[in-house]
């Protein structure tokens, strides 16, 4: 089915997200939750995910599914396949269809049976001839018309043999409803919530229940988040992103550079898996940078067993994403806090690609050592005791939300990925909490669940929060990665390809992908035309001979035909002289 509405309303939407400290918002893909309900019903739905109605039989089936007492709403569009209007409410059926009719199968027995069910139906009256009848019970005199109602009122007009029988009925209590013409071009939303709002009202429920769930294909998800990716790119990309990061990543050091903190057990190793993050995965090269000149001087910086009074002034000297970054909190572009562009930090450095390749051929930082480094970061460094311990109860936690992945199972970089995505969320919901509580949120910058349907509408399989990993996993790349970030010179190791030469290598092999399928397609045009030239010379080399043919035919003929003339009047020349000869003798 084709899904109209948009994932994204607005790059800045995002961005906005972004700096509003994001949480998640689900879990593992549900079982029920599956794309393509068609493939399982697929007997009952046509291709456009509308009940398609071909006989009268068609839709008695579709009223036998709904039931009286649970108020449903049986819906149909009498349309007319060659008609222009009907064309253009087209996509606009298809996605209330899907709203209604795919989404009652997705759901499944998450669904309340107490909810009316909206069932959505279409009738080609103007291109079938089997439809005649049929169609003229319901005397829909424009096109396309929208009928809706109960069961019982669609098998009132199927009790009558002609439209002046409906004469009889109760036009207000006992008919189907038309809904109104102008409201079938207002868009989606206008349609279902129409929908909705009288199917609601009928079965005696209050305003605001959803009754359909949108839907997405596998390939529509996809090419949803292709969209977003052009759109990110169009306004401004990253730029916005990877700024922020910068001054919460250069704030990090000068926040962690106190002796208390340097002091204490582990505090060195844990500051160098930190610096080894920074230089592998940072989508900042400038930050990248400095912790490659950190790591390279640490033992001039912080030497093993050093005075941390003499380390903390070693560090006070050092920039650790050079000295254009500006360390003050007044100059981020999207957040306002230097937590804000520390957990977009983590979330990207969690989705970047290392930069670099191992020497040995093995990962330079698995989902296992992003988990530890992490840990060991937040739990030597980050001076809010506050923050730190509810983030070290989260890191002990044996799962962080209803995804089946476990805190002690993460091994590959998509696990802590999605792992830290759950973790976020925890966090922004007990923050949530705690505003409400002491009523001192900001209304404008709110915690919530990300990402939401206006961030990323794909990215929830059903209505009940369940996510798509997979394609949150995808949309985190989107909004976190750095496509253009340069890789600096680490010695021991290869620079990989960046982000932005494995897109122009892969626009590339699509442009000579696209180069070899016009050379194939011109050569077999060129072979077909050439094909036509020799049918066409072979044709023409046939017509000659049956034109020579036609002329010694004809030759022949007049050969024939001259000979019988000379034995004719040879014939009568002697039948002459004859005639003369014997009237001689006579005389």
């Amino acid at each position: 089915a084709h899904q109209g509405q948009a994932i994204w309303t607005d790059a800045k939407n995002a961005f906005g997200g972004l700096a509003q400290h994001f949480g998640f918002g689900g879990g593992s893909v549900a079982e029920k939750g599956k794309e393509e309900v068609a493939g399982a019903t697929k007997n009952e739905w046509s291709d456009t995910e509308t009940f398609d109605i071909t006989k009268e039989e068609d839709l008695v089936e579709v009223l036998e599914k709904a039931k009286e007492g649970r108020h449903d709403l049986v819906v149909m569009e009498v349309y007319a396949s060659w008609c222009g209007a009907c064309k253009k409410f087209r996509p606009v059926l298809e996605e209330v269809a899907n709203y209604f009719n795919t989404g009652f199968e997705i759901l499944g027995d998450q669904r309340d049976p107490n909810l009316p069910r909206v069932l959505i139906a279409r009738a080609n009256c103007g291109g079938q001839d089997s439809l005649k009848k049929f169609c003229n019970k319901f005397d829909a005199e424009k096109w396309p018309t929208i009928l809706y109602g109960s069961p019982e009122r669609f098998r009132n007009h199927l009790s009558v043999s002609k439209p002046e029988d409906l004469d009889s009925f109760d036009k207000v209590n006992d008919l189907v409803l038309e809904m109104p013409f102008e409201l079938k071009f207002k868009g989606l939303q206008t349609c279902i919530t129409f929908l909705e709002q009288y199917a609601l009202k009928q079965a005696g429920l209050r305003e605001g229940l959803k009754l359909g769930f949108v839907s997405y294909t596998e390939e529509k998800r996809n090419e949803e988040l292709a969209k977003f990716k052009s759109k990110r790119k169009v306004r401004g990309g990253s730029a916005t992103v990877v700024h922020d990061m910068e001054i919460s990543t250069g704030l990090a050091l000068k926040y962690l550079n106190n002796a208390l903190n340097l002091k204490k057990e582990g505090a060195r190793d844990a500051f160098i898996h930190w610096q080894g993050w920074i230089a592998h995965f940072h989508p900042s090269e400038k930050c990248m940078q400095g912790a490659i000149d950190i790591l390279a001087d640490l033992d001039t910086i912080w030497p093993e067993g050093a005075d941390p009074d003499k380390v903390e002034d070693n560090l006070m000297e050092v920039k650790q994403c050079g000295d254009e970054v500006e360390l003050d909190e007044t100059q981020f572009w999207s957040c306002t806090e230097y937590t804000c562009g520390l957990w977009m930090t983590f979330h990207a450095m969690s989705v970047q690609d290392d930069a670099y390749i191992s020497p040995t051929g093995e990962d330079s930082f698995t989902g296992a050592d992003m988990m530890s480094t992490l840990h060991g970061f937040i739990d030597k460094f980050f001076m809010c005791e506050v923050c730190r311990r509810h983030f070290l109860q989260v890191l002990a936690q044996e799962s962080v939300g209803p995804t089946l992945q476990r805190t002690h199972e993460v091994q590959s970089q998509k696990d802590f990925a999605l792992w830290l995505w759950e973790a976020h969320n925890v966090v922004n919901i007990r923050l949530a909490g705690e505003e409400a509580e002491n009523g001192n949120g900001d209304p404008e910058r709110p915690k919530y669940v990300f990402p939401n349907d206006e961030d990323c509408s794909v990215c929830k399989v059903d209505s009940r929060g369940h996510y798509s990993v997979d394609h949150v996993h995808k949309y985190l790349e989107i909004v976190y990665q750095n496509p253009v970030r340069k890789h600096p010179d680490l010695p021991g190791y290869e620079k990989k390809e960046t982000l932005q030469e494995k897109e122009q290598k892969e626009m590339e092999i699509q442009r000579e992908q696209r180069q070899r399928e016009w050379e194939e397609k011109r050569k077999n045009e060129e072979e077909e035309e050439a094909g036509e030239g020799a049918a066409r010379r072979a044709r023409e080399r046939r017509e000659r001979q049956n034109r020579r043919k036609n002329q010694e035919h004809q030759s022949g003929l007049f050969r024939v035909l001259f000979a019988v003339v000379i034995i004719i009047v040879g014939c009568g020349a002697l039948l002459i002289y004859y005639q003369k000869h014997m009237l001689q003798q006579k005389s």
